[in-house]
C-alpha cells in the first residue's frame, strides 16, 4: 500500500502558517500510519525526491510536470527529507519539501512561491 500526503500552503510567507498548517498536518499524517502500519524508514535518494516534488507541484497546481525544471536542491539527512525548488519557463516557482512528516516521502508540501521582479537600469537620468 502506497499512501501519499500533499500539503498546499499556497504564497504565504508567514511562518505561522506554515507552522500551524504542519502540526496538524504531522499529527493527522502520524494517526493514519498508526492505523494502516507504519513502513519501515528507508533512506530518500536523490532522484525520488526530485521525482515526488515535481509530482507534487504538478498535482497541486495542476502544471506540466515536464514544465518543470529544477532550480535547487538541499538534503537534510537528519530528517531524510528534501527541499526541492522547481521553476517553469513561465517564471512560475515552486518550493516543495519531500518527507514533510518524518522523512517518509510520500509527505509532500508544496509552496507556490510569489514572483519577484527586478529592474535595472544604467545611464544617466
Amino acid at each position: 500500500m502506497e499512501i501519499g500526503l500533499l500539503v498546499t500552503t499556497g504564497t504565504s510567507s508567514r511562518e505561522a502558517v506554515w507552522e500551524a498548517s504542519h502540526e496538524g498536518v504531522a499529527r493527522a499524517f502520524n494517526d493514519l500510519m498508526e492505523l494502516v502500519g507504519r513502513p519501515a524508514p528507508t533512506p530518500t535518494s536523490r532522484d525520488v525526491a526530485i521525482r515526488c516534488a515535481r509530482h507534487g507541484a504538478a498535482t497541486a497546481y495542476a502544471v506540466d510536470v515536464d514544465a518543470l525544471s529544477l532550480s535547487a536542491e538541499e538534503h537534510h539527512p537528519a530528517e531524510n527529507s528534501w527541499t526541492v525548488r522547481l521553476r517553469t519557463s513561465a517564471g512560475d516557482a515552486y518550493e516543495v519539501v519531500v518527507g514533510l512528516v518524518d522523512g517518509y516521502a510520500g509527505a509532500v508540501r508544496v509552496r507556490h512561491e510569489q514572483r519577484i521582479e527586478a529592474s535595472d537600469s544604467i545611464g544617466s537620468e
